[in-house]
């Protein structure tokens, strides 16, 4: 731990690690904290909590500069919650973290809705397909059956139907 006050700042560092050892396997935990103010206003904070199993690396950090720059980091494989006398104790996965075409990609349970729907209030999505659809009011340029042989263009205003 560290604790050092000037004219200008105050800042305090605590670092605690517990580590345990076999031969080749091991495991260590490291939590982090630190404050920090100034005399010119400033201050933040930050914590961390890392776990290394083997070189293998997951944990948590929080970061608080104020205003605008806090940020809360996690290093999983996956995301869980458990709601207390819930599911039998079991965790539930929210979500999961992997890659699309190599792009770091997150991939939402599909039962994680509290009503069960998913709304397209704010989706943009370029092809939509559903068996049926009540959509209140259709704005549109061209419907068209699958086979192409109905054909109805709103924007010229024609009907086409072909064998």
């Amino acid at each position: 731990q560290t604790v050092a006050v000037d004219a200008q700042q105050a800042v305090a560092d605590l670092e605690t690690t517990v580590t345990a050892e076999f031969g080749d396997v091991n495991a260590s935990i490291d939590e982090h904290s630190t404050a920090i103010a100034t005399l010119d206003g400033y201050a933040a904070a930050a914590w961390s909590l890392r776990l290394t199993v083997n070189g293998y690396v997951t944990g948590i950090q929080l970061v608080n500069g104020g205003a605008g720059t806090s940020a809360i980091t996690f290093v999983a494989d996956k995301f869980q919650v458990q709601l207390p006398g819930v599911n039998g104790g079991a965790a539930v996965p929210v979500w999961t973290i992997g890659t699309i075409n190599g792009v770091a990609s997150i991939g939402f349970t599909g039962n994680m809705y509290l009503d069960g729907t998913v709304t397209a209030r704010m989706m943009n999505i370029g092809v939509l397909s559903a068996i049926t659809a009540n959509v209140g009011t259709l704005t549109a340029g061209v419907i068209q059956s699958s086979d192409g042989k109905m054909v109805i263009n709103l924007t010229a205003g024609t009907l086409i139907i072909s064998e």
